[in-house]
């Protein structure tokens, strides 16, 4: 179990069909890039230390930008690796924590996070890869939690997140040129409200994101920043929105639904206020969904009880999954641990409730007990992930996770 090879979906490279992966051949996870769907997997970096993130280029993909800390420490700096030269070069300043690398639209500069400038505050700093001029402070948080989430499309504004707590957060716009910001989710009568993701639509007086506002669930919204109107895609919605990602041209957004405890993937268009379900998506779970610059393909990864957390991807165009990596289980065949089905059932109170089983594959004309793992929620679903249970355990009983 400790040798169990997983795979991570990072990004795509802007011109090819090629994509970056985090993974371990070793004793630690780096970056690869990926040519082919279920090609060979080309290490790019070999550190002792783990790395964290990667992204290419965004011009031309001639290098790509990559995490790194020492020893555990947490304080990351961000290197770039150049393709011709096979050499990196350390674009932080070696002692600070930098976090949550985001590309301009143009791919000219990226933003982090950094702790550079005070010790105990995450400011926001704008860097330039392509040159060796030093970074930019573009807005110092004074401790609060500020997180990039997108460039307006004229690279001219950052939208950012002001993160207090789980259920309380707000979005801000920030002129770069003048330094300037501005608070696009005024507090509304004091009432409180998640944001998750955020990205900002055509212009910068449209933002889209994912909230729990005046909603039980993480609803997918429309904000108008210029009245402060904030207006949910989807009437009545009754499943969380888990993560989402606009296209490049800002007119598509792909998305994951939450239904059931497992992830279906969906389709918005921004021009013709239509949603196109793919259905032919096994049950499991999806996470980190990046499309490609032509808009044709999303990138993400995805884990089933039979599949290891490993990059996929979804055509559009020809709705078509397809496995970029095939993850190793050390020897094990993933092909014998049990599925997940699900069952749904009424509460005492006469609600519907859902959950998962796993049936053994013995003889099932045999009468077996049943391990039926219930958790108190609602912080923590159970959802069907790769070893989300003990297959050895199932394969002699069977068990329903709730």
């Amino acid at each position: 179990y400790t040798q169990f090879r997983y795979a991570d979906f990072l990004g795509w490279h802007p011109e090819k069909n090629a994509m970056l992966i985090y993974t371990r051949f070793g004793e630690t996870y780096q970056i690869h890039q990926l040519t082919s769907a279920g090609g060979a997997r080309q290490q790019l970096t070999f550190s002792a230390e783990n790395i964290f993130q990667g992204s290419f280029d965004q011009l031309k993909g001639g290098f790509f930008l990559y995490s790194e800390d020492k020893g555990g420490d947490e304080n990351y700096q961000v290197y770039k690796f150049d393709f011709k030269t096979n050499k990196r070069r350390l674009l932080t300043d070696g002692g600070s924590r930098n976090v949550n690398v985001r590309w301009s639209n143009d791919g000219k500069y990226f933003t982090c996070e950094s702790n550079r400038k005070h010790e105990n505050s995450m400011d926001i700093w704008l860097n330039n890869p392509h040159a060796e001029t030093p970074a930019q402070l573009l807005m110092e948080s004074n401790g609060v939690e500020m997180n990039v989430m997108d460039w307006s499309a004229d690279n001219t504004k950052l939208l950012i997140k002001e993160f207090i707590s789980e259920n309380e957060s707000y979005l801000w716009i920030l002129d770069i040129r003048t330094k300037q910001k501005k608070l696009i989710t005024p507090k509304l009568s004091g009432k409180q409200f998640s944001i998750g993701f955020a990205k900002f639509g055509g212009d910068e007086n449209t933002v889209f994101l994912t909230t729990d506002y005046e909603s039980e669930f993480n609803q997918l919204c429309k904000l108008n920043t210029l009245t402060g109107a904030l207006t949910p895609l989807f009437k009545n919605s009754k499943w969380d929105v888990e993560e989402f990602d606009i296209s490049n041209n800002r007119k598509k957004i792909i998305y994951s639904v939450n239904k059931d405890g497992y992830s279906h993937l969906k389709l918005y268009s921004i021009l013709t206020n239509s949603v196109t379900d793919f259905t032919n998506i096994p049950i499991g779970v999806i996470a980190h969904l990046k499309w490609n610059k032509a808009g044709t393909e999303v990138g993400f990864m995805f884990t089933s009880p039979q599949i290891l957390f490993d990059a996929h991807s979804y055509n559009v165009i020809n709705k078509k999954l397809i496995r970029w990596t095939f993850g190793e289980a050390g020897g094990l065949s993933t092909e014998t641990f049990a599925k997940a089905d699900i069952i749904k059932w009424k509460g005492f109170d006469g609600l519907p409730l859902s959950g998962f089983i796993y049936k053994p594959q013995m003889n099932t004309r045999v009468k077996r007990p049943v391990l039926i793992e219930i958790h108190g929620g609602p912080e923590a679903q159970a959802r069907p992930e790769f070893l989300q249970s003990n297959n050895y355990l199932i394969n002699e009983l069977g068990l329903v996770i709730i």
